[in-house]
């Protein structure tokens, strides 16, 4: 990778504030609000075709990061950038640069609509391609997740749950997005299903170079698939950097009770000399 390569995404002092109302505040009838911390201050870059992996202390703040990053929430400050520029919540082009993918797709999937219907709606929506375009789309993203094209005219109470997975990330790809987000590393699939995810994934950032952010508990799934590694702790960053050096000889005392406090099949264990 150059050195001049310009990041494909950059996350600058990104803030989240939650209202609390205060007792005091009810009891002299004022309604001031106090503003409570959920992130402070997260600040990222990834390039072309890199794998983030999110890990956290098991606390309430990762899943608001994912929902930021995905476009399904707003930050209360700090700013997302791709390719320099500046992304917001409402940029018509949000959800073709930034796609997510839902970890228990079964729960996702529309059973009242056909797969290809199910496919067919983010092309409708937000590009200007005739339904012939959108066909030939939608027939070239199945092939390349290797689902069967008759795939199209199934529901999805009719396919199984590798299938069912793999209908959701086609749902992702078919906008061609440069970013795709999740809020786990397939970890609540199968370990066969799990497996044909990984590699697909890492298929997707070898052959397309598409970046991927996931959330992850699991030291050997995150050693395994990705490039860089944010370990958050109370909403804000204990360490980030080259995955092997982060899990292999972190800085940070925090990110050492955090990777100690998963399983002990997972725990941290220090490179040796």
């Amino acid at each position: 990778m150059s050195t001049s390569e310009q990041p494909i995404l950059s996350v600058k002092h990104l803030s989240l504030y939650t209202g609390e109302l205060s007792l005091r505040s009810l009891l002299l009838e004022h309604r001031l609000i106090r503003r409570k911390p959920v992130l402070s201050n997260i600040s990222f870059e990834l390039f072309r075709g890199e794998c983030l992996v999110i890990m956290d202390d098991g606390r309430s703040s990762l899943p608001a990061l994912i929902d930021i990053l995905a476009g399904l929430r707003r930050q209360s400050s700090g700013l997302i950038l791709c390719s320099g520029k500046v992304l917001t919540q409402d940029n018509p082009r949000r959800s073709s640069i930034i796609r997510p993918i839902f970890a228990r797709s079964e729960r996702t999937l529309d059973n009242g609509l056909d797969i290809g219907t199910t496919l067919d709606i983010p092309l409708r929506f937000s590009t200007e391609l005739r339904p012939e375009e959108r066909l030939a789309r939608i027939r070239r993203t199945l092939e390349l997740l290797r689902l069967p094209p008759d795939i199209i005219y199934e529901y999805p109470s009719n396919i199984s749950p590798a299938e069912s997975m793999r209908v959701s990330l086609a749902r992702a790809l078919v906008l061609m997005p440069r970013i795709l987000v999740s809020n786990s590393a397939f970890m609540d699939l199968a370990p066969t299903i799990r497996a044909e995810m990984m590699n697909i994934t890492m298929m997707l950032r070898k052959d397309y170079h598409i970046t991927q952010i996931f959330a992850a508990r699991n030291i050997d799934i995150a050693r395994k698939i990705s490039d860089r590694i944010l370990i958050m702790a109370n909403g804000t960053t204990e360490e980030f950097g080259e995955t092997g050096r982060v899990l292999g000889n972190p800085q940070s005392a925090g990110t050492k009770k955090i990777l100690e406090n998963f399983s002990t099949r997972y725990r941290y264990s220090p490179v040796r000399d």
